[in-house]
């Protein structure tokens, strides 16, 4: 978080694990939004494709901020705490996640690099 204070870590893409998998989405939104509506511009929470009828989810969600600043005050609200719905004693892990859409290069710039590899 130091890294992040100093300007010199610009990642904004988090994954957020441990969460009791009874959480539907709208609880995981209200949540999050109670602290920190407006300063994500994604919130993927993956559902469990197995439990349709139950909306549960996979444990994990994927958060991705607008600015790195907000990230510290997420990772110090949440990182190690219990969940206070459905009584729950896991504790929330804060990592950084890959965010694919940020982090991969354009198709078109692959498809160049390989081809230049190909000559």
């Amino acid at each position: 978080m130091d890294l992040v204070k100093q300007g010199m870590d610009l990642r904004t893409y988090l994954c957020v694990k441990n969460i009791p998998c009874r959480y539907t989405k709208k609880e995981l939104k209200d949540e999050i939004n109670r602290n920190h509506k407006g300063r994500y511009s994604a919130l993927d929470i993956i559902e469990d494709k197995k439990e349709p009828k139950k909306m549960t989810n996979m444990g994990y969600f994927f958060i991705d901020f607008k600015n790195p600043l907000f990230v510290v005050d997420f990772y110090n609200e949440y990182q190690g705490k219990t969940w206070e719905l459905h009584n729950s004693d896991k504790k929330v892990g804060v990592y950084y996640g890959r965010n694919p859409k940020k982090e991969c290069p354009p198709i078109n710039k692959l498809d160049a690099n390989l081809v230049s590899e190909l000559h």
